[in-house]
């Protein structure tokens, strides 16, 4: 972040400096810019937000240096800048308009601070959620010819992606024409590192040859892999990252052969890549790359490199120079065909496509950037007609000093000048103050927040989104210049000042009308949004997980191959486990499964027997007691017992929803079943319990099938353990720790966490989104009811004194009252009339992030419309009851 703050900060400097005159930057030039480049390196080294504040003041200074030198009247031989001509009238004005603006602002602090922090709010939202949107969707990912290299997918039956067996790379290699380069390789991968300090796990990824070069990365320091390396699996070497390296050896240490063990195995540190580089984010039914690896091994080094059966292999490529993406994936079609028929007990029914790496890694999070961007940009355009109404109100307030400058000749021109010189600057101030504001957000909080960003996101402020502050700053000019300036400056006056009475005919009133008819619209839409998302989330929040998540403390434990090598040592292990955690006090229940609820899935295909043909199910090991554990009821049937031994009968319970699905007939009980596995099918199963359902795979996720078998008969090497505990699991997280480094000291614990972590995880994104666009929709309100607040007070002023004949003549304040808030009511009802007919397009593209909430929601749609009309009639009576506060007589002394 230091680096790309102080490059952007350069290069905004050098670009300003030629706003400079010739003659002052040729003299000064190159040492203002060497005096900024020692602030910022001084100021880097007090953090990121110093570094940020130093640019930041350097660049406000130098634009104000700049303005002083090409504006200033001093006379030629004092000042080493080209001075202004007497005689150049569009330059006098300018001096003299940038003058009367600072004056002016001065003058009404209250509505110049009113102005820059609606913009500056407005705006910062905006430029900050543009940030993200040109990380997340429009920049290129940060590999050479990034816009060429493709991902190769594997395609299940139901058109899902799957990952590879590895040995699918050499077929795919010398199959494939339309790529010019493959690579593959296998993401987030706990390792377990030993030797420094406690054990840990810490995430790696293998890779094969190719792969580095094809994401152009090199080694800071040391190498990356060689060839011999790639292909031998005695070469026990990896490749780290500099945070990596840093944590364990020290900042100032030097790369001499230093030897870490991962597992149980030593493996030599050949190289250092920065910190900075990511693997792209590729998901799949199998494998994923949720977490930045900081250990990188040669994919020899991995455990299913021969097995083709095992789908634990990304393959990425690039395009030759003469291929299209159509004609790579008419040649995957082929290719398939040919493996289905090489292969056929893992590629039959199987596609393969290619998906442009760029689209595949922003996908998960595309719909929810553009929401949150539409909704600043919404926000924004609030702002600024409620900027648009009080510059159009302060107007009416200076028509006199206006009529004076016409008497004296200035032209409609000059006056147009003017107020766009005013304008002028209050946009750029405010997109200034609002790049401040988004840079220090940015700086501030990691992501802004966001969850779900793919790795390869780096949001930071550089010159894509200076030029869209300057874009912004434009439009803001034209928005809030244009209206103001027409209106002003064709306004009819008719000064008396013989009498020093002023009294001037402006229309206006109607403008100001349609500005808060607009922004009432889009205020309304943006609640709407906001609203459909609350419910969803509180709908989501209120789902039954099917187990109970309170009270449960879940460690995951990895044993390496190395010294748990077969069935008996692993069973012996956790079942050693399991006994001494339930024996700690406050813990009731102690069991393991391989996955924790919401976590991911393993999904396996099944017969059925007595029927044709494959269904897929979520395939789950687990020991005794889970289901109590956990908190999930058995609907019928046992629960796995010490009874079920490795030479007794395969057994397996089943959840509701498979139940129903293999046997329709609700007779499951008894009934056999089998498993094909990655080595071929397994033995004939009988069910003995069905359980209830649970939500694995995500909250807003249907029950999906799955099937429980103990793990006395399929003793695997990964699993999670849970331990139901009678108070805060917290509080025998130091004991259960304790308990298993009894036994085995060299395995990590340090990830345990309580359960409920897992559904508030899962809940995350959904509250973020939820919590942004609340949030722009609740200031939207604010700005929407300010906004008519305005209007009316304005009203109400320029009609006291028609008010005060009213009431001369009998009127009832009580029904002018009335009829003020009848008016600002019918304005507010017509904006909800069209804010509720432009939601229905913004409810369509929120649609995909809703769950239990049709976009059409009644409830939704009505709650915010009484909101909204119940703000706008406060914003409207209060001013409006000024009416009753006055007396006519004082009106009309007057005339």
């Amino acid at each position: 972040m230091h680096a790309t703050i102080f490059k952007s900060a350069i290069v905004c400097f050098e670009a300003l400096l030629l706003a400079v005159p010739p003659r002052f930057r040729v003299t000064y030039g190159n040492e203002m810019v060497l005096l900024f480049r020692c602030r910022l390196e001084r100021a880097a080294r007090r953090g990121s937000a110093s570094l940020l504040i130093c640019a930041t003041a350097g660049l406000v200074d130098l634009a104000i240096t700049a303005m002083l030198q090409r504006f200033s009247e001093r006379k030629a031989s004092r000042a080493p800048c080209l001075v202004v001509p007497k005689g150049d009238p569009l330059m006098n004005r300018i001096v003299m308009n940038v003058k009367l603006t600072l004056r002016n602002m001065i003058r009404a602090p209250g509505f110049t601070v009113a102005v820059l922090t609606t913009l500056a709010l407005g705006t910062g939202a905006t430029i900050a959620m543009f940030a993200v949107t040109d990380a997340t969707l429009l920049r290129p990912l940060p590999y050479p010819s990034s816009d060429r290299l493709v991902a190769v997918q594997n395609m299940d039956d139901r058109m899902r992606p799957d990952a590879f067996g590895p040995p699918y790379l050499r077929d795919l290699r010398s199959r494939i024409h339309s790529l010019d380069r493959i690579a593959g390789y296998s993401p987030s991968w706990d390792q377990t590192v030993t030797g420094a300090g406690e054990p840990q796990n810490v995430t790696s990824a293998y890779v094969t040859d190719d792969l580095f070069e094809l994401l152009g990365v090199t080694a800071v320091t040391g190498r990356t892999f060689i060839s011999e390396e790639y292909a031998a699996r005695t070469n026990r070497v990896t490749v780290v990252s500099r945070a990596f390296w840093n944590r364990h050896f020290g900042r100032d240490v030097a790369l001499n052969g230093q030897v870490i063990r991962l597992g149980d195995q030593p493996h030599v540190i050949v190289g250092i890549i920065e910190q900075d580089f990511r693997l792209p984010q590729t998901q799949s039914a199998v494998s994923s790359n949720l977490n930045n690896a900081e250990l990188w091994l040669p994919f020899s080094l991995n455990p299913y490199v021969n097995v083709r059966s095992v789908p634990v292999m990304n393959i990425i490529g690039r395009l030759a120079p003469d291929s299209t993406a159509a004609a790579g994936n008419q040649e995957l079609q082929v290719v398939a065909a040919s493996l289905a028929g090489d292969y056929p007990e893992t590629s039959r029914g199987r596609t393969l496509k290619s998906e442009a790496l760029h689209d595949l890694v922003t996908h998960p999070i595309e719909s929810t950037v553009l929401v949150l961007f539409g909704a600043v940009s919404f926000l924004l355009l609030i702002a600024c007609g409620n900027v648009a109404n009080l510059l159009l109100a302060r107007g009416s307030a200076r028509q006199f000093e206006l009529a004076v400058r016409r008497s004296l000749g200035a032209t409609r021109r000059i006056i147009i000048e003017q107020l766009f010189v005013e304008t002028f600057m209050i946009g750029s101030a405010g997109s200034l103050l609002g790049l401040l504001i988004a840079g220090w957000a940015i700086v501030s909080i990691p992501s802004l927040g966001l969850k779900g960003l793919p790795p390869t996101a780096d949001i930071r402020i550089d010159w894509q989104v200076g030029a869209f502050t300057a874009i912004v700053a434009a439009i803001i000019t034209v928005l809030l210049g244009l209206i103001p300036a027409l209106k002003l400056s064709s306004a009819n006056e008719q000064v008396n000042l013989r009498n020093g009475t002023r009294t001037t005919e402006f229309g206006g009133q109607s403008l100001r009308e349609i500005l808060i008819v607009s922004e009432v619209a889009l205020t309304l839409t943006l609640l709407v949004g906001a609203g459909l998302l609350a419910r969803s989330f509180w709908k989501l929040s209120h789902v039954n997980p099917g187990f109970r998540p309170e009270n449960a403390l879940t460690i995951p434990i990895s044993l390496p191959n190395t010294i748990y090598g077969t069935d008996e040592s692993r069973r012996n292990f956790f079942g050693e486990v399991i006994t001494r955690l339930q024996q700690l006090p406050g813990v009731r229940t102690a069991a393991a499964v391989n996955r924790a609820p919401l976590t991911g899935n393993v999904l396996v295909p099944v017969e059925i027997e007595g029927k044709h043909g494959q269904v897929t199910v979520d395939r789950r090991v687990s020991t005794p007691a889970y289901f109590a554990a956990i908190g999930i009821p058995l609907v019928e049937g046992r629960d796995f017992t010490s009874d079920d031994r490795p030479q007794s009968e395969p057994v397996a319970i089943l959840n509701r929803t498979a139940a129903l699905q293999f046997w329709p007939d609700g007779h499951a009980m008894g009934r056999r079943l089998r498993l094909i596995l990655r080595s071929g099918p397994g033995p004939w199963i009988r069910v003995v319990g069905i359980s209830g359902d649970i939500r694995h795979h995500g909250l807003d996720r249907a029950f999906q099938p799955e099937v429980y078998v103990p793990y006395v008969q399929a003793a695997i090497e990964s699993m999670v353990v849970v331990v139901r505990t009678g108070v805060p699991p917290e509080a025998v997280a130091g004991s259960a720790r304790n308990a298993i480094w009894s036994l085995d000291r060299s395995l990590p614990v340090d990830q345990m966490r309580p359960l409920e972590q897992y559904v508030e995880a899962s809940l995350e994104e959904p509250r973020i989104r939820m919590v942004f666009l609340n949030g722009f929709a609740a200031f939207a309100l604010l700005l929407a009811g300010v906004g008519l607040y305005g209007v009316v007070a304005y009203s109400v002023s320029r009609q006291r004194r028609d008010i005060g004949i009213r009431v001369a003549l009998g009127a009832r304040p009580a029904r002018i009252v009335q009829d003020i808030v009848w008016r600002s009511f019918l304005l507010a009802a017509v904006g909800t009339a069209a804010g509720l007919a432009a939601s229905a397009l913004l409810s369509k593209a929120l649609a995909g992030l809703l769950f239990g909430v049709t976009p059409t929601d009644s409830t939704t749609l009505i709650s915010v419309t009484a909101l909204v009309l119940f703000i706008c009639g406060i914003a409207s009576f209060v001013p409006a009851r000024r009416v009753t506060g006055f007396d006519p007589a004082d009106v009309l002394k007057g005339d």
